[in-house]
């Protein structure tokens, strides 16, 4: 019996997820940076493990559900990320990790994690800006991203690179799959 058995799967699971996500938030900390090898690795292994300990608590289903449901977890939690890479809002390595994290949790599990990282952000961001002082004329950039797609082309305001503010996701997310660990305890 493993030291795990005790817990229940989805709790067994988001251990094994916060740990991937702790390194995933030191590197991105540390560096602005999280490697492939973690989160390519999570999506490949995210699966394997998903199948394993699922076919251990549930032997008499098939391998493919499971299977099945890692491959959705990485299609449905890494849509929108990907939506938000495509339009340069989030890194790729935030992208890759919050799929390694459908792989190895599923969807409904992944996309819990994912709704709780970004909510961690919403409150964490505009918490650093203020810090910084740069709260206000972040929001006034915002303001013209948004308005942009409505405007004329004429009267679009263009923002140089330096305008725009950058936010290290990593530590969202593994704020957001401890959380998520923590509920699963109770």
């Amino acid at each position: 019996m493993h030291p795990l058995a005790h817990l229940s799967l989805p709790t067994q699971m988001l251990l094994i997820a916060s740990i991937v996500c702790l390194m995933a938030a030191v590197s991105d900390y540390r560096t602005g940076r999280i490697p492939n090898w973690l989160t390519l690795g999570t999506v490949l292994l995210g699966a394997a493990v998903q199948v394993l300990l699922s076919h251990w608590a549930y032997p008499n289903l098939s391998v493919l559900l499971f299977a099945g449901t890692s491959l959705l977890g990485v299609v449905f939690t890494g849509l929108v990320p990907f939506l938000l890479w495509k339009m340069n809002a989030l890194g790729g390595g935030d992208l890759k990790l919050l799929a390694g994290m459908g792989a190895l949790l599923g969807p409904q599990l992944g996309m819990q994690v994912q709704l709780y990282a970004f909510l961690v952000a919403l409150i964490l961001a505009p918490a650093k800006l203020a810090y910084e002082g740069k709260l206000i004329g972040t929001m006034k950039n915002v303001g013209s991203l948004v308005l942009n797609p409505f405007r004329r082309k004429a009267r679009r305001v263009a923002l140089p690179e330096a305008a725009l503010s950058e936010y290290r996701f990593g530590p969202a997310i593994f704020l957001a799959t401890l959380a998520s660990t923590v509920i699963s305890l109770f």
